[in-house]
């Protein structure tokens, strides 16, 4: 009893609470449309990855999965989307059909949703700076594709593509 009047007595004081000075900082720095644009990649690569998965879910139900990630590489000036995918029961002439099949959906979303993932909601451009802009992205898109297969590290295939280089 004696807890719960004294957990009544602080519950007006968290009304009132404020945020901490670092909590504070943080609120009053701006995110630039590029880290909106890498946070709204990184759920339409989510999208993409829940795409994916039947394909890597065989009738054995072997150890298989993929795995979809996208980072800014400073050093070069890219965005890279990281697919890995792995599935024990597939050999080596498999793997380049594996990683097509892991592409197709991440490189499906990518190519749909770009550049509106980097605008912001209500922008307006024109149909020509909205051309520039998709091709200014797609110029720094790098996708990376790895596919591993039977229980071993060293059957894998590797994939490098970009936006405008992909075949359909």
């Amino acid at each position: 009893m004696n807890k719960l009047f004294f957990s009544l007595l602080l519950c007006p004081l968290c009304l009132f609470a404020q945020p901490g000075p670092t909590a504070q900082n943080l609120m009053n720095q701006p995110a630039s449309m590029f880290d909106v644009g890498m946070i709204r990649m990184r759920y339409a690569l989510d999208w993409a990855k829940l795409q994916s998965e039947p394909a890597w879910k065989n009738q054995t139900q072997s150890r298989s999965g993929i795995d979809i990630n996208a980072y800014y590489d400073t050093d070069r000036d890219r965005i890279k989307v990281s697919i890995s995918a792995m599935d024990w029961e597939i050999g080596e002439e498999q793997l380049e059909e594996g990683c097509d099949r892991a592409l197709k959906p991440v490189m499906i979303t990518m190519s749909k949703s770009i550049p509106g993932l980097f605008l912001s909601v209500g922008h307006e451009l024109d149909k020509g700076e909205i051309s520039r802009l998709r091709d200014e992205l797609a110029d720094i898109i790098e996708v990376h594709c790895i596919v591993w297969g039977r229980a071993t590290t060293d059957l894998r295939y590797k994939k490098v593509t970009g936006i405008k280089t992909w075949q359909h």
